[in-house]
């Protein structure tokens, strides 16, 4: 069977495509009209996501998604479900070491604010010791928990820890991925960690996982962030199945003022994955589509999805070819 390479790109570029389902927008156009245009702002769900369903129960709040269920409470949710399966061992905690006492702030009644279909927010704070922490955030139609975890206290208040910790379920957790842009990129198996587990600096992303499934973290930055950097993530097996640890603070620190730290929890996968997806191979292409580049991806590294680096754009970042004819010749 011969493959076939599909540039990334050209797949946003409608008119070189062949398509006019997009409306195109010509950057070189004096009048900016990209100003005053309204594409994509809108609640609408668009396929092939679904709206949100809200089930409110005493003990919980389940948000439904494509594909996954959300059992929200506070400070995380206490599990996930995705393609029917449950990702979690137990619920998601954040741990705070204060004094040398260590409280485990999990299960807690969430307050759920704005019920759209696109979108549902939520919030809740509790009390640890003179420490305030809130997590107010949302869930979207694309299964993104994003929350903003608020650190607080009445006046200066030292702490020794203050970790995320991820319980993932022992036969979901087979394989683990991290990476970070400009920085490490990582992937391995979970029964060849070491036994004491894995330690890393800061990652931005995080995803567990088996071949269907998985759970991935985000932070958006290394802010505020402290404590030894080496250890800033881990990842060990336990009786629990498979723990990750975000360890925010890992170091005595005083808490003055407020401290926010964004994350994301999205479970995968986001939306229906076609049949032939176990088929797709993904490659950089460096920076000039040619026919003579899609012939050496394809029979020498067997890439049928090609990146390609800004430079072959005419805009940065905007697909739109600095060649259009020679990029129809590359798609082709």
């Amino acid at each position: 069977m011969k493959l076939k390479l599909v540039w990334v790109v050209c797949l946003l570029l409608a008119g070189y495509a062949g398509s006019t389902a997009y409306p195109f927008t010509d950057l070189s156009d004096p009048a900016e009209p990209w100003k005053q245009k309204q594409y994509g702002v809108s609640d609408e769900v668009p396929y092939p996501f679904e709206p949100l369903v809200v089930l409110k129960a005493q003990t919980q709040t389940d948000v439904k998604c494509w594909g996954r269920t959300y059992m929200l409470n506070a400070p995380f949710p206490v599990q996930i479900e995705s393609q029917s399966k449950t990702l979690l061992s137990g619920p998601m905690r954040l741990i705070v070491k204060q004094g040398g006492t260590i409280t485990k702030l999990e299960d807690q009644i969430l307050d759920i604010g704005a019920i759209g279909a696109d979108r549902v927010e939520f919030d809740c704070e509790m009390k640890c010791g003179p420490l305030r922490i809130s997590v107010p955030g949302a869930i979207e139609y694309d299964g993104l928990i994003d929350i903003d975890l608020t650190v607080s206290a009445d006046g200066p208040t030292e702490i020794e820890q203050l970790s995320v910790q991820i319980p993932i379920a022992a036969d979901v957790a087979k394989f683990y991925h991290f990476s970070t842009q400009w920085g490490k990129y990582g992937y391995g198996r979970i029964d060849e960690l070491p036994a004491e587990g894995l330690e890393l600096d800061w990652q931005a992303f995080w995803w567990i996982g088996d071949d269907y499934r998985g759970l991935s973290f985000v932070t958006e930055t290394w802010g505020g962030w402290t404590g030894p950097r080496e250890e800033a993530f881990s990842l060990r097996r336990t009786d629990e199945g498979v723990v990750l640890s975000a360890n925010i603070i890992n170091e005595p620190r005083r808490i003055e003022g407020e401290r926010k730290y964004r994350i994301g929890i999205p479970a995968t996968p986001g939306k229906p994955l076609p049949d032939t997806w176990p088929g797709r191979h993904v490659g950089g292409a460096g920076n000039e589509p040619t026919p003579a580049a899609a012939e050496k991806l394809i029979g020498e590294r067997g890439v049928n999805i090609a990146l390609l680096w800004n430079d072959s754009a005419k805009f940065f970042s905007y697909p739109e070819p600095k060649d259009p004819e020679a990029f129809k010749q590359a798609v082709k």
